[in-house]
């Protein structure tokens, strides 16, 4: 008959011993001690330590997923963040701004509102140079004529749309604008002539009291050009400045600018002035309604005039310079625009921030891994061993049967 199979629970060891002791302890003392020696340590490393190392590398290793995951949600962010960013600034004509420090790009926009205004004032000066309101302006009159029955004469124009006038009377006129920008360029050109005539005058002061005969020619360096008529145009200007500011403050309080001022030889309209801006639209729209009118009596004269007002009333007020424009009497919107570049760029910066911390956390939850993985697979080997050890001394108690430690140690040796 085949003799049975001594198996022994690693977790009941020693209280297997324990129970034969009186057999086993007497005929095999030695095997016996070292037996008693060896079970609770089996059972420590098998039940306790070896699992408990088990899950803490599973536990780093979810870390690990959930770090490597943060990165990946962080640079998605970050990238989606750039993109809105690089649209807004598209949308704006700023693309090359993008990235630029608060102050430069404070100073862009600057440079952008002084462009976007030019150009708007531009727009609006080859509006009145254009065939268009000509066109206009012949047909209102011819219409006016037919139906006032002699009531309005040629001034009927500028009574009903004084400022589509005042565009027309002033169409070949130069800008305001323009006019400053030279102005400005002007002073600081000769700010730099003066800083370099000081840093060049470090020699002795040689000064010609007369006292000799001989006269030598004088290089003055520059032929100074004297031009009356422009120094009578920039005076012209400041007071046309001083002007339109008053009239800002009298637009702010709620008074509506009237086009009775105006400057010989300069186009004083802006559009950056509100009520500038406000006026000439209204008129447009008089325009548009006008041509609708004459449409609708099957004159059609006016449709192409009609059409080129419908582009400049959608540049004066729904394109990107009009928005800039707008900036320059409306601080909210300069707010705005400035609040939605800071909020993207603390976005921006968050997401980077994330994956930053997520790329150290990674690093140091590797370190971890990599610190655990000698202690895990010592604790394996001693297992081994101490198994190993204890079906020997099994062995020799039970000479000739089949000895074997069972229970969920086979899990992990």
């Amino acid at each position: 008959m085949e003799q049975q199979v001594i198996a022994v629970h690693y977790q009941r060891m020693e209280e297997w011993l324990s129970d034969r002791k009186a057999v086993l302890g007497k005929k095999h003392k030695k095997e016996f001690f070292r037996l008693m020696e060896l079970a609770p340590k089996l059972e420590q490393l098998v039940r306790y330590e070896i699992p408990a190392q088990y899950k803490q590398n599973k536990r780093l290793s979810s870390l690990l997923d959930d770090a490597y995951g943060s990165i990946e949600d962080a640079t998605k962010a970050r990238k989606n963040l750039e993109e809105r960013q690089k649209r807004f600034f598209q949308e704006y004509g700023l693309v090359e701004s993008q990235g630029a420090e608060e102050e430069d790009l404070e100073a862009v926009i600057e440079a952008k509102i002084a462009s976007s205004t030019t150009s708007l004032n531009e727009a609006l000066r080859e509006f009145g140079r254009s065939p268009h309101l000509e066109s206009f302006r012949e047909a209102y009159l011819r219409a006016a004529k037919m139906y006032s029955m002699g009531m309005y004469d040629d001034n009927v124009f500028s009574l009903h749309l004084p400022w589509l006038d005042r565009v027309y009377q002033e169409r070949f006129y130069k800008s305001m604008v323009d006019i400053h920008y030279h102005e400005q360029h002007q002073k600081q050109r000769a700010g730099e002539r003066d800083q370099v005539a000081v840093e060049a005058s470090t020699g002795p002061c040689n000064i010609d009291w007369g006292d000799e005969d001989t006269v030598d020619l004088v290089d003055v360096g520059e032929t100074v050009e004297i031009k009356w008529d422009e120094e009578a145009l920039e005076v012209a200007v400041e007071g046309a400045v001083r002007n339109c500011s008053e009239k800002n403050k009298r637009m702010d309080d709620g008074c509506e600018e009237k086009p009775t001022d105006t400057v010989k030889g300069i186009f004083t309209i802006d559009v950056s002035n509100a009520a500038h801006r406000k006026n000439i639209l209204t008129e447009l729209q008089a325009f548009a309604c006008f041509a609708s009118e004459r449409s609708s009596m099957d004159d059609e004269s006016l449709a192409e005039p009609a059409a080129a007002v419908e582009v400049l009333v959608k540049k004066l007020t729904a394109s990107t310079e009009a928005v800039f424009v707008r900036m320059k009497t409306t601080p909210t919107l300069r707010f705005s625009f400035m609040e939605e570049v800071r909020r993207l760029q603390r976005g921006i910066a968050a997401a980077s921030m994330r994956k930053s911390n997520s790329q150290a956390r990674v690093h140091q939850i590797q370190e971890e891994i990599e610190r655990l993985g000698p202690q895990l697979d010592a604790l394996l080997n001693a297992a081994g061993n101490c198994r190993d050890e204890c079906l020997a001394e099994l062995l020799k108690m039970f000479p000739g049967r089949t000895v074997t430690i069972v229970g969920d140690i086979n899990k992990y040796l």
